[in-house]
């Protein structure tokens, strides 16, 4: 069961350009940091449902999605497994996908069910060959290195700044950054509170933010 879902999410990422997206960076102080993107892939299922079954509703599509599934569970794979083999020897890229798991994890109580990717990073470097890799389709198979782009850049000018720009998506990007420490200032129209800073980056494609 858990591979048929793995496989009906995968299928669904095909068309993504009207679905907004989660990411989610952790950032430690010396640039390490985890890294998720992710989607609720429920809309999509029940929306499936409603054209397999004839249901009249989303809300009875959903619970028709749910019958199907335990209210919580995780599945997991390997990216770097799904891999081309071309990318698998790559150094830099076979060390990153090494640290990097595709998931899916439902919830019957929040009624969600995300899917996406889960990273691990040593430096910005690696965060942004991350985000070039997954940001606008988190569960597309990697099958090639990306190539470097003058519109996307992730620097830390100092110990207690971070620049980040990105080129415009296709997909509306809800983006959160977990800070180290309390946030002191925010170049841009992001929302912060405390150590976190939000921004969507359909609407906004730089954002500076330091901290205490």
């Amino acid at each position: 069961m858990k591979h048929l879902l793995l496989l009906a999410v995968m299928t669904l990422f095909a068309a993504i350009d009207e679905t907004t997206i989660a990411e989610e960076i952790f950032l430690n102080e010396d640039g390490s940091g985890r890294y998720n993107v992710y989607l609720d892939q429920l809309p999509a299922l029940a929306e499936m449902k409603m054209h397999q079954e004839g249901l009249a509703t989303i809300e009875a599509a959903q619970k028709a999605v749910w019958k199907e599934h335990s209210s919580e569970f995780n599945y997991s794979n390997s990216v770097y497994r799904d891999a081309s083999p071309t990318i698998q020897q790559d150094s830099e890229l076979r060390k990153l996908l090494q640290h990097s798991t595709y998931f899916t994890i439902g919830k019957k109580e929040a009624n969600t069910i995300h899917s996406g990717v889960m990273c691990k990073f040593d430096n910005l470097e690696e965060l942004a060959l991350l985000m070039e890799l997954f940001r606008d389709n988190p569960l597309a198979k990697v099958d090639h290195k990306p190539t470097a782009t003058t519109s996307f850049k992730v620097t830390k000018n100092n110990k207690k700044e971070l620049s980040i720009e990105v080129p415009t998506t296709n997909a509306s990007i809800n983006t959160t950054i977990y800070l180290p420490n309390k946030v002191r200032k925010v170049k841009g129209k992001a929302k912060k509170k405390n150590q976190t800073v939000n921004w969507n980056s359909s609407e906004e494609t730089a954002l500076t933010v330091s901290w205490k």
